[in-house]
């Protein structure tokens, strides 16, 4: 027998879209729609084999992208086998994609004149001096008029717009007229006092001046400071161009040094027969003064400079944390680890850890019983079923021993609720894959993945993560620590978490709970420290000192147009040790910018049409995860992509939409002593132009509370003629070199191409780099 395949034959290719029209320097991606004998219609873009005529006007690369190189037309064609087909590309020139007007912000004496350039930058990669080109305008005639050429005129004391507008393109900065007299000033710092008045970092002292009835010409710099104390002043002059003067001065309160913090008992490795431990000692600070005082948790009343506080415990082993804490934040703590030796309550149920084991003749396993709290149980009595197979010891810390092949159920007996295992033992050696034991299920719950932990005394080697709902992350995660051989020590119980638990320096872990981060001791599980934030953590990293670093996010709200965005984000360090904030860098905002013409339709009627909407929204950029190098320095990349979006029209018929989206992305540094440095890894700008009509009103009723864009088709296949191109670039990650250094990876490329090479840039411990 044979088997005869019969394919369709291919009729014809149609190139989409046909005599395409783009700006040099831009990209165009290309379609291939095959058409088949039987009619059926395939898309045969990354399958036909695409050609360009003249390479020097334009390129075709295998999946059909265009990139124009230079003015003029060439012939694009696409192939599959015998069939082929054409079309003429024409490459004009080169399209405006980003311009900027400066200076922004400026003020300007009353009579005085400022003079506005606008620098645009265009698809081939040039620039050009555009103020004689755009149209200027003055959002408040009174204060200021500008001329043709951009050189505004004070009028009045106040604030206008100054705006320049070309092909769709709309950019702004406010001016600010000021009136006559001497010049102001006025100082900030950073960070920002407690409410108490203290810093408990180095701050910053920045000065802004503002001009009077002449120009500044001495504005002071910022002046860090850093010494400890009290009452410190900080002051700067300004100094305008007739010699007038004014001073602005700040008094700092500086205390860096954490509180003397002494416990006398109880000591670490202290037995109790009671439930209950009386913790006594000292705390003093000598500048600052100590704020508050806590014993697990627990507000403590000082007196003088002693201290006395009782604490609960529980049967086995409790930690026990004393937290001090200084009027300007500082904090000093101090832990230890005591026994109960009260009995447990009647179990509810029995576990047996590790489970799954198979062990060779001559081996010895250490086994624990855990409750349904996943406490252990030395109250356990341990028996096997076959004594010539096997045998256990019957203390608090039961050691099994192989001694024949064969099979033996192990089972574990607290007070009438009992559990068993069944083991396997085999005789020489295990064959290579086979499993040595498992960590134990939990009811209701799927194992989902596990970490190492930094090894420390009576602490677990593995932490594993159960999920409720293995398909949300988010949500009901329980967290159990195991010890090397498989055996349960401590779980913590389900929680909110936002994100896995990532294992601390000291034997412990950090948890995420969405809100707050919560350092577990390694030996008990329970609370080390805990801080809060508004909108919570992402991205937790480890460094050597055993520093947490967290990405911090700050929610904005709502844009006018109803959309949730981040405002801002933060590089957050923690002190390992006591939970106390040692660095807070704020990353870059970004601006979205939107200034269109649109309808507005709340409850299906329309409310207003043809209205300017106009608005800016400072954002947080995309971030990459945080990561650690080992000699501390933290490296993150982020993106800053201003985004502006114009939609210009006639209020009559036609209109057209500009969108830019300008990024740049850059690698932060932070070392270990807290500064910085950033390298900027790639940047681009994309542009989108749109050509339409102004759409009727019930095509923009889209609901209730809608606000609808005023551009609508206007070629009868239902597209939107006009280009995009230009290209962007993306976050990676950062891997740490291990040699001072890191290795950073990014993409840059249009929105439209295919999946882009991964670009790496490694960046060597003096700051040098090569991509």
């Amino acid at each position: 027998t044979a088997t005869l395949t019969i394919t369709t034959p291919l009729v014809s290719i149609a190139i989409n879209p046909q005599s395409p029209s783009i700006p040099s320097g831009l990209k165009q991606l290309l379609g291939a729609i095959g058409t088949y004998a039987d009619g059926t219609v395939r898309d045969l873009t990354i399958s036909v084999n695409w050609n360009s005529s003249t390479a020097t006007v334009a390129t075709v690369s295998s999946a059909g992208l265009v990139t124009a190189v230079g003015q003029g037309t060439t012939t694009i064609s696409a192939t599959s086998g015998s069939v082929a087909t054409s079309t003429t590309l024409t490459v004009a020139g080169p399209a405006l994609l980003m311009a900027a007007i400066s200076p922004q912000n400026p003020f300007v004496p009353l009579g005085a004149t400022q003079q506005f350039t606008v620098a645009g930058r265009y698809s081939d990669g040039s620039t050009q001096d555009l103020t004689a080109s755009v149209g200027w305008s003055s959002s408040n005639t009174s204060v200021a008029t500008v001329s043709a050429s951009g050189l505004a005129t004070a009028a009045s004391t106040g604030s206008t717009m100054t705006t320049a507008s070309l092909h769709g393109f709309i950019f702004s900065t406010n001016l600010t007229v000021t009136a006559s007299g001497p010049p102001a000033i006025t100082a900030s710092v950073a960070p920002v006092p407690s409410a108490s008045g203290w810093n408990n970092s180095n701050v910053t002292a920045t000065f802004t001046c503002t001009p009077g009835g002449a120009l500044i010409t001495n504005c002071p710099s910022p002046q860090v400071v850093s010494s400890e104390g009290a009452n410190q002043v900080v002051s700067g002059t300004v100094t305008d161009g007739v010699g007038a003067t004014a001073t602005a001065s700040v008094t700092l309160n500086i205390d860096k040094t954490p509180p003397t913090l002494a416990v006398a008992s109880p000591a670490d490795g202290d037995s109790f027969s009671v439930g209950a431990a009386t913790v006594t000692g000292t705390v003093a600070d000598a500048l600052s003064g100590v704020s508050t005082l806590a014993c697990n948790q627990v507000p403590v009343t000082l007196s003088g400079g002693g201290f006395s506080c009782n604490i609960s415990l529980n049967p086995g082993v409790n930690l026990v944390v004393v937290r001090a804490t200084d009027v300007a934040g500082n904090v000093a703590l101090a832990k230890m680890h005591v026994k109960c030796t009260l009995p447990l309550p009647l179990p509810n149920s029995l576990q047996i850890t590790p489970t799954k084991v198979n062990l060779t003749v001559g081996d010895t396993q250490q086994f624990t019983a855990v409750d349904e709290l996943g406490r252990p149980r030395k109250d356990a009595t341990w028996t096997v079923s076959d004594t010539m197979v096997a045998t256990i010891t019957t203390d608090g810390q039961p050691v099994l021993t192989a001694l024949a092949v064969g099979q033996v159920t192990l089972t574990a007996r607290v007070q009438g609720v009992s559990t068993q295992v069944q083991l396997n033992i085999f005789g020489g050696s295990l064959v290579p894959g086979t499993v040595r034991w498992s960590f134990p299920s939990l009811p209701g719950y799927e194992p989902f993945g596990m970490a190492p932990a930094v090894p420390s005394e009576g602490g677990p080697e593995f932490y594993s993560f159960y999920f409720l709902d293995p398909g949300n992350t988010n949500k009901n995660i329980v967290l159990g620590a195991f010890s090397a051989d498989g055996q349960l020590l401590w779980q913590q119980p389900a929680a909110n978490q936002q994100l896995l638990a990532v294992p601390d320096a000291f034997g412990g872990a950090i948890m995420n709970d969405g809100n707050r981060l919560i350092a577990l001791d390694g030996q008990t599980g329970a609370p080390v420290w805990q801080s809060s934030s508004q909108n919570g953590f992402n991205d937790l990293a480890i460094r050597p000192d055993g520093s947490v670093v967290a990405i911090e996010l700050e929610t904005g709200g709502q844009t006018p147009l109803g959309n949730t965005y981040t405002a801002r984000k933060f590089l957050d360090v923690f002190d390992g040790n006591t939970g106390q904030l040692t660095l807070q860098l704020p990353l870059p905002q970004y601006v979205e910018s939107h200034h269109e013409l649109r309808t507005v339709v709340s409850n299906f009627e329309l409310v207003a049409a043809c209205q300017p909407w106009n608005f800016d929204v400072l954002e947080a950029g995309p971030t990459s995860p945080a990561t650690v190098g080992a000699n501390g320095n933290i490296y993150l990349e982020y993106s800053v992509p201003n985004f502006t979006h114009t939609v210009t029209s006639d209020c009559k018929e036609n209109a057209v939409s500009t969108e830019i989206d300008d990024t740049s992305t850059l690698l932060l540094t932070v070392s270990p002593d807290g500064s910085s440095s950033t390298q900027t890894l790639g940047s681009g700008t994309e542009t989108t132009i749109n050509q339409g009509q102004l759409s009727g009103v019930s095509s923009v009723l889209l609901g209730p509370d809608t606000v609808a864009t005023l551009l609508g088709p206007l070629n009868a296949n239902g597209t939107v003629t006009g280009f995009k191109g230009g290209s962007v670039t993306r976050t990676g990650q950062v891997i740490p070199d291990g040699k001072g250094g890191a290795l950073a990876t990014w993409e840059e490329g249009p929105a439209l191409d295919p999946p882009q090479p991964v670009m790496v840039t490694h960046i060597s411990p003096t700051g040098g780099r090569g991509t």
